[in-house]
């Protein structure tokens, strides 16, 4: 009797020790999968980061600068777009290049940027080009999101510059005007009502040659555009836009959203991510 009891006490303690056993390795293995896991969340996210920092750099080609300082946004840009039909092709080689070499299912919406390079404003404004090479376009939510505008053009050209306002609806939202060309520089202001059409011309006129003409066109009125710039004539400029955002918030400008998409099929993570242009490195 002694002895089945000794036997049974030494099968129970076995028993015992391989459920230990077991168990241990369980939680090991549970341990093991979820430190794998950190670890390609964390690869992608590096990952996803440079791709991000590459993308924003590319617009270099553009010679696009973008600047946030408190709630003003700085828009810098040359025209007419230098290397547009080049910046395209590299846009496309870029992106198969990114996406051969990822080790995830990558994938880069590269449709809008190729076409308008637009950025984004705390998902209400919008920045982007327009008619080929000669322009650019502003909409907006609404109309009092956007406190004033400054513009600063550089006409890399010489000749006089004379202000045409046509159509204006006055109000207390400030616009102001500035052009300079290789002979003069001239500035127009006006209070204005932004939720109203508002249009001017601005015409430089050289020594010899024929004139040259901007339209502008500031305020919804019948149009999408809450702010247009069209460089008609294609005059090579240097064009600043300062856009004052009327916000107690943080002020950011990004890429279209979710352009940018990476995946694990093994550990079944997926992100989704909005690369950032510019935000106030002062906050």
């Amino acid at each position: 009797m002694r002895g089945f009891i000794f036997s049974l006490g030494i099968t129970i303690i076995g028993l015992v020790l391989i459920l230990l056993a077991v168990t241990v390795s369980n939680s090991y293995s549970i341990e093991s999968s979820l430190l794998a896991r950190e670890l390609v969340f964390h690869r992608m996210q590096d990952e996803v980061e440079y791709v991000s920092r590459e993308l924003v750099s590319i617009t270099n080609i553009f010679n696009l600068s973008v600047s946030v300082n408190e709630k003003v946004v700085s828009v810098t840009e040359d025209m007419p777009f230098p290397n547009r039909e080049r910046f395209e092709i590299d846009m496309g080689k870029w992106r198969d290049f990114v996406e051969n070499r990822s080790d995830f299912n990558l994938s880069v919406d590269i449709t809008d940027i190729s076409n308008t390079l637009p950025l984004i404003i705390n998902d209400e404004v919008e920045y982007k080009h327009t008619n080929g090479v000669s322009g650019n376009k502003i909409t907006v939510e609404q109309a009092n999101i956007v406190e004033s505008y400054s513009v600063y053009a550089l006409v890399k050209s010489e000749g006089s510059v004379s202000f045409d306002w046509g159509d204006i609806s006055e109000g207390d939202q400030n616009f102001t005007l500035t052009v300079q060309t290789n002979s003069e520089s001239s500035t127009t202001s006006k209070l204005l009502d932004f939720s109203k059409g508002n249009e001017m011309e601005i015409t430089i006129t050289p020594s010899e040659g024929s004139e040259s003409e901007i339209d502008i066109g500031i305020g919804k009125g019948n149009d999408d555009g809450f702010f247009k710039f069209d460089n008609k004539n294609q005059l090579p400029i240097t064009l600043t836009t300062n856009i004052t955002i009327n916000t107690t918030e943080e002020v950011w400008v990004n890429f279209p959203r979710g352009i940018i998409n990476i995946r694990s099929d093994l550990y079944n993570i997926v992100r989704v991510t909005t690369p950032t242009v510019g935000i106030d490195l002062n906050t």
